[in-house]
C-alpha cells in the first residue's frame, strides 16, 4: 500500500488489502449501521457517506479483479481509495478488531486474522504520514 499522485492523491492497495479493508468495513457497517451515531462516533462519518464509499469501494474491487482475472497490468488491478477518505478506511480496521471478542470470530467475520488488519492500519498511517499529511489518528 502506497501514496499515488493521481487525478487526486489516493492510497493505492493490492487487490487482497482492499478486501480486508471492504471486509472490515461492511463489518462494521453490519455490527452498528442500526444507530448512526455510533457509525459516525467509530468511523467519522455519517451512514450515508460510510454506505456511498462502501458502494465505491465494492465497485472498484470488483473492477480491480475482473483486471486481475484478465491479467491485465498490474496497475489495472489495483484499488485507490483518495486520501480524503484515509480515516475512514484506517478507523474500519481498527474498530473492526475491536468488534468480536476472539481472533477465531473475528476470521468468521472478516476473513483475516486481526494482526493483519492492525498491520495495514500502520501501513495507511506509516504512508499518509510520510505522504507529509498531519497524522491519521
Amino acid at each position: 500500500m502506497r501514496v499515488v499522485q493521481a487525478e487526486v492523491p489516493s492510497l493505492q492497495f493490492v487487490l487482497g488489502q482492499a478486501r480486508l479493508v471492504g471486509s472490515a468495513l461492511s463489518f462494521v457497517m453490519s455490527t452498528v449501521a442500526a444507530n448512526p451515531s455510533t457509525v459516525e462516533l467509530l468511523l467519522g462519518a455519517e451512514p450515508a457517506a460510510v454506505r456511498a464509499f462502501e458502494d465505491r469501494l465494492t465497485e472498484d474491487i470488483s473492477a480491480a479483479q475482473r483486471a486481475h482475472d484478465a491479467r491485465e497490468s498490474r496497475e489495472a488491478s489495483r484499488v485507490r481509495v483518495p486520501l480524503a477518505q484515509a480515516h475512514l478506511v484506517y478507523t474500519a480496521l481498527v474498530v473492526s478488531t475491536h468488534l468480536t471478542p476472539s481472533e477465531e470470530e473475528y476470521n468468521i467475520q472478516v476473513g483475516a486474522f486481526k494482526e493483519n488488519a492492525l498491520e495495514l492500519a500502520a501501513g495507511i498511517r506509516s504512508a499518509y504520514e510520510s505522504h507529509g499529511t498531519d497524522s491519521v489518528t
